[in-house]
């Protein structure tokens, strides 16, 4: 599909959305962007003001004329797409942390936590110091907005110091090939 820009047709692939204004104008040739009346019905009026005549934006988008037969929709927060049809889903980009689950909202999301975890996120454990959530002796610091860190022993990481770090790794490999037992 190509789209007419005022004075030559750009391909939808090289047509940059800015702030996702979509030109929403499907250009057949040079001449349909320019006459008036294509069909031989209705008054140039229709396609001059093809925002009142058609209302062709979506899900209260606001839409501009941008020529004769077309116009510009520009989408609310949360909705995308040529005329503003389609919602964001903002749980695609798995936002919640620790085994929470998302709910899609309007522009939004909402996390529902498992026990033991809080925050837009859950991303603040609710566990404390006193509850000895730290490892392989390692040692729990209080955080200043509730919840814990682990500081590891050496040999040991991980969130709680569950992991024993590989004294191989690539940090530190075994020589001559070998590997460690």
């Amino acid at each position: 599909m190509k789209i007419w820009t005022y004075d030559k047709f750009v391909p939808v692939s090289e047509f940059v959305s800015h702030e996702r204004v979509i030109v929403a104008k499907e250009a057949k040739s040079p001449l349909d962007p320019v006459e008036p009346n294509p069909s031989g019905t209705g008054s140039p009026q229709t396609y001059l003001n093809y925002c009142t005549n058609h209302r062709p934006c979506q899900n209260q988008a606001s839409c501009t004329n941008t020529g004769e037969g077309s116009y510009t929709c520009t989408c609310r927060p949360g909705f995308l797409g040529l005329n503003c049809e389609i919602e964001t889903n903002e749980c695609d980009s798995n936002p919640c942390r620790n085994g929470g689950s998302c709910k899609d909202l309007l522009n939004g999301f909402s996390c529902a936590c498992p026990q033991g975890f809080y925050g837009k996120n859950c991303e603040i454990s609710a566990m404390r110091c006193a509850d000895g959530p730290c490892f392989n002796g390692g040692t729990c610091v209080e955080a200043d907005t509730g919840g814990y860190s682990c500081r590891c022993p050496t040999g040991f990481m991980g969130s709680n110091c569950e992991k024993r770090m590989d004294r191989c790794s690539s940090s530190s490999p075994c020589a001559n090939g070998t590997n460690h037992v």
